[in-house]
């Protein structure tokens, strides 16, 4: 149900699914969390294990 009357009937016309499009928003923060999860962790390691290189001072 949208905003507007007749928003069902819009959406259908154009093709546009507001369910489906918040569906891939989230499916995409997903994907950016767990990057970013991954990136850090490797990270992470990487000063655990060798200080000293993976430092830029």
């Amino acid at each position: 149900m949208g905003i507007f009357k007749n928003d069902d009937q819009k959406s259908s016309q154009f093709g546009f699914d507001e369910k489906s499009m918040a569906g891939k928003a989230v499916k995409a923060v997903r994907w950016i969390y767990a990057i970013t999860g991954v990136l850090a962790l490797v990270a992470g390691i990487a000063l655990l294990f060798a200080p000293a290189k993976s430092s830029s001072s």
